[in-house]
């Protein structure tokens, strides 16, 4: 059965970032390195998002499953993978990795110890080149990265955990798994890796680290909005699950998980050192939003409804429907149940041409939601609306349709 994906018609260069000053110097070994000034420690300091990645020799640049992010700090960084789950941009499952990181010269970073080629288009964009080893053999890849601000996923992240012990209630503070209790027997089945949660205010973070060196954390978790009903509901990113306490600091959580009931138990923790961890992996991307919430970020810019010239997407709408039609994946799971239809979502491209905040207004499913969602949030800069002559923030409604070509009526 063939797949088709069509956008229906929608409206739609990227922002400069000015970086600190750089020269470059040569080291006892005579390697080009590079020096800067006070203002950053290299030229990519920050957030970046990957846009498009290939095989080296192909012309289509295509996408993958997931958003993917990285942030590079003085000497170490963070590649950080997340998959939006829901129907806006905090629901989010993310898996990344902290590690060394370093600026060698304007054609050579070291990642974790590899050696990757590097060409910088603009002042807000590069490219990189590497090589994937797997059984089968090595592969060359080139993928594109593009300056992007702080993910409201991230904020979320950092807000759920920041408020934990300043949230009332009883979910205030620091939680550990106990283990996954059988549902015959009744066994506690302790877990492999220790999770841990914070529930903030109206935010939660799920974490589970795994130190692979002294100075390496692999991690992955889930995020998004909380709350709760009572002391016998908690709602994490919508999803409902039982809740019965065994005492002040610990209880059992019961959730359909597809195939039966599941049931974890949580205990209430100090951490400090856990906590440290989890901050010192953490933190350096964390300043950036340091004392704001998601609302915080979302209130920042005033956005439009309309505009004198409205935003457009690099190429036009030929090029976004193309975009759309080479990037979008089908969930399998839809296709096997035939699941079809056409899903709205808004987002808004910001004064810069960033895609931000998007929220799914209708949608038949919330697989193609989150697909949707995805989707719209992995595209690149667009060229912002202009209103009186100044770019300006605003607001864009794009029908996305689902279809499966062949279906039986």
């Amino acid at each position: 059965m063939k797949r088709v994906i069509n956008l229906m018609k929608m409206v739609a260069l990227s922002g400069v970032v000015v970086l600190g000053s750089c020269r470059a110097v040569k080291d006892g070994t005579g390697v080009e390195r590079a020096e800067y000034g006070h203002e950053m420690s290299s030229p990519l300091e920050g957030f970046w998002k990957k846009t498009w990645i290939r095989k080296k020799g192909d012309s289509h640049k295509g996408s993958q499953p997931f958003v993917h992010y990285k942030y590079y700090g003085d000497k170490h960084m963070v590649s950080l993978s997340v998959w939006y789950v829901g129907t806006n941009d905090v629901d989010v499952d993310f898996e990344g990795r902290y590690f060394p990181f370093e600026y060698m010269s304007k054609k050579v970073i070291r990642e974790g110890g590899e050696n990757l080629k590097i060409k910088t288009r603009a002042e807000d964009m590069f490219e990189l080149s590497w090589t994937g080893r797997s059984t089968a053999g090595e592969t060359d890849y080139e993928e594109g990265w593009e300056r992007y601000p702080m993910p409201s996923g991230l904020a979320a992240i950092h807000q759920g955990m920041r408020d934990a012990h300043e949230a009332d209630g009883r979910y205030a503070g620091m939680w550990e798994v106990q283990g996954l209790r059988q549902p015959l027997t009744g066994e506690l089945i302790p877990p492999k890796l220790k999770s841990y949660k914070w529930y903030g205010d109206g935010y939660f973070l799920g974490f589970t680290p795994d130190r692979t060196g002294e100075d390496r954390v692999h991690f992955k978790g889930h995020a998004g909005t909380f709350t709760s009903e009572g002391d016998s509901v908690i709602k994490e990113r919508g999803g409902r699950n039982k809740v019965k306490w065994l005492s002040d600091d610990m209880f059992e959580m019961s959730w359909f998980n597809g195939r039966g009931v599941a049931t974890e138990v949580w205990k209430r923790v100090e951490n400090d050192d856990l906590e440290q961890q989890v901050l010192r992996v953490l933190k350096p991307m964390f300043l950036r939003v340091e004392g704001l919430s998601v609302a915080d970020m979302y209130a920042a810019d005033k956005v439009y409804e309309k505009a004198d010239v409205p935003p457009q997407y690099p190429g036009g709408i030929n090029a976004l429907m193309e975009y759309m039609s080479s990037n979008i994946h089908y969930p399998a799971a839809c296709v096997k149940e035939k699941v079809e239809g056409r899903v709205m979502v808004s987002f808004v491209v910001d004064k810069d041409g960033n895609v931000t905040r998007p929220k799914v207004v209708k949608s038949p499913d919330v697989r193609l939601s989150a697909e949707a969602v995805r989707v719209i949030m992995a595209m690149t800069k667009w060229k912002p609306a202009r209103l009186d002559g100044k770019p300006v923030s605003m607001k864009v409604t794009a029908p996305i349709m689902f279809a499966l070509k062949g279906k039986k009526k």
